[in-house]
């Protein structure tokens, strides 16, 4: 996200239910990614 001119907000940050990290583009609207974990 840096590189392409956004920033990193906070995270990523592990939780029990996966990984979640909140990010903002590069005019500044604030979106989240998250990965959950799987049962196999």
């Amino acid at each position: 996200a840096k590189e392409l001119g956004g920033a990193s907000l906070a995270g990523p940050l592990d939780l029990p239910a996966g990984r979640i990290a909140i990010l903002a583009d590069p005019q500044g609207a604030a979106f989240a990614i998250f990965e959950g974990e799987t049962d196999e």
